[in-house]
């Protein structure tokens, strides 16, 4: 996020209309496609990292636990999750 990165006054504009954003579309709410989830989670990650108090960790894991959801539960899940994230579940990963 450019807040972490940008200087001054000019990071903190950037956090704050990012945060601006943040709170617009939790007001209007999508449809919950795949894509909108993933775009949301993006957001949130990035605000958290950012240090606003907009976005829980509880909010993080459950749109880490909705798009976990949509995933192919075939046997090659278990098989790419234990190979590349450390233990625990998928979406409490996340918030490691």
């Amino acid at each position: 996020m450019a807040s972490t990165v940008l200087p001054g006054a000019e990071g903190a504009n950037c956090l704050t209309l990012a945060q601006r954003a943040w709170q617009y579309a939790q007001k209007r709410r999508h449809d919950r496609r795949t894509l909108f989830l993933g775009a949301e989670l993006h957001a949130a990650l990035e605000l958290r990292q950012a240090g606003s108090r907009l976005v829980s960790p509880r909010d993080i894991l459950e749109l880490a636990e909705a798009l976990e959801g949509r995933q192919d539960q075939g046997s090659r899940k278990d098989d790419l999750l234990a190979a590349a994230a450390p233990s625990g579940p998928p979406a409490a990963v996340v918030l490691s």
